[in-house]
């Protein structure tokens, strides 16, 4: 009985010495990480990889028509195991044309270093445009120039990214909707990546996998060790009844 009630605390107070640490809450706990690469492909599969610029729209450039669609790489790493329950994707808008373009974003299907290194080509183009949608959002000039602009991501982002957390990297792609039809500049996100600008972030709400309580860690350890006892005991008598036959 001794070496029951002995192995018992010391179970107990391993378990609770575990979990102390940890401080769990009602709620999610919200974190903002900055982009760890952002830019963007024309139209003919062309990234540089030293531009951090993340232009989205067309644009007539020295005789030549492009079209933007851009990128941005958040790490995921560090972050706690768990339920998304919102995301917000901030970027800044330094100058834009308009009057008024619907901005989307979605999942890249582009490897994220082939994204990153410039090596994606049209695929990475194309795959920026065909995504899973993740949100969208109005972008008017000159109202958003110079100021932040702000996507709600839905349920779809917050479980794909969830799957990342804490181990991986995930790439957000976004364009204008209608941009292989325009034939005049119209564009968003213009001359961004200069010095001193603020870096796109990504705001997750998460809401962290819960690990069993001290009480029910330690009510766990005694069931487990009477089962343990039990076990024993109806083994020996087992033996017993064996020697005696």
């Amino acid at each position: 009985m001794v070496i029951f009630l002995r192995n018992l605390v010391t179970l107990a107070t391993l378990g609770l010495a575990t979990l102390g640490a940890r401080a769990f809450g009602p709620g999610g706990t919200i974190y903002t990480i900055n982009a760890t690469a952002t830019g963007w492909y024309d139209d003919y599969g062309s990234h540089d990889p030293r531009v951090s610029n993340y232009i989205a729209g067309y644009e007539f450039v020295g005789g030549t028509a492009y079209v933007f669609r851009d990128f941005f790489v958040f790490n995921l790493q560090g972050l706690p195991n768990g339920t998304i329950l919102s995301a917000n994707l901030t970027l800044y808008n330094p100058a834009g044309t308009g009057p008024s373009e619907t901005f989307q974003v979605g999942s890249v299907a582009t490897p994220i270093a082939s994204l990153s290194n410039g090596s994606g080509g049209t695929n990475a183009f194309n795959s920026i445009g065909t995504g899973t949608f993740w949100g969208s959002r109005i972008v008017t000039a000159p109202l958003d120039n110079q100021t932040f602009v702000t996507l709600a991501l839905d349920s779809a982002f917050d479980s794909t990214a969830a799957t990342f957390l804490g181990n991986g990297s995930l790439a957000i792609g976004g364009f204008l909707v209608g941009d292989l039809g325009f034939d005049s500049n119209t564009y968003v996100f213009g001359s961004t990546g200069s010095g001193g600008q603020p870096m796109p972030s990504l705001s997750l709400n998460i809401l962290a996998t819960p690990e069993p309580s001290p009480l029910s860690l330690f009510w766990g350890c005694v069931a487990g060790v009477f089962l343990l006892r039990y076990h024993r005991h109806g083994f020996a008598r087992g033996l017993k009844h064996t020697h005696a036959r």
